[in-house]
């Protein structure tokens, strides 16, 4: 009898430390909303709850933008008993086009369920032309006429030719 109530508490404590796929959170986040074309956007798909070794969620197709993976990173605490994971996949989207997106929900995988985040809206401008800061010469006194440009437009002919 002790040795099943032993076997028990031990089933108990283990199952509580199981997670289940409704436990597990999945959430996208840009740290931009409005940018200009050319100019990146960093693009976060986070999970918490999850264990295990989780796969890069495969991005759909954005349309007007260009996506690379940048790479992951993972946090395991264990306080009070408690256990928690959060793992975070980084990716560079690169708008290529001005206009307003939303960009689709990305499905990620946990547990052999699908877990899908919520859209997210991009508004992207037409890069803004710098004005570039030109030094001028003094105007000569009396203005500028065609003979003073051209004058000043003439070079000398080079000394000690012979």
């Amino acid at each position: 009898m002790k040795r099943t109530l032993c076997l028990l508490a031990i089933f108990l404590v283990a199952a509580g430390y199981g997670v289940s796929a409704a436990d597990v959170t999945v959430s996208a986040t840009v740290d931009q909303t409005r940018v200009q074309v050319d100019e990146e956007i960093t693009l976060t798909v986070q999970i918490v709850g999850a264990r295990g070794n989780l796969q890069a969620p495969r991005l759909p197709a954005f349309e007007g933008f260009d996506s690379f993976y940048t790479g992951r990173t993972s946090q395991f605490t264990f306080v009070n008993g408690k256990s928690n994971s959060t793992v975070e996949f980084n990716y560079v989207l690169v708008p290529k086009v001005a206009g307003e997106f939303t960009l689709s929900p990305i499905d990620v995988w946990v547990e052999g369920k699908n877990v899908r985040t919520e859209p997210i809206a991009i508004e992207v401008t037409a890069p803004q032309l710098q004005a570039r800061n030109v030094a001028t010469a003094p105007l000569p006194r009396g203005g500028l006429s065609a003979s003073s440009i051209f004058a000043a437009g003439r070079s000398s002919p080079a000394s000690g030719a012979g």
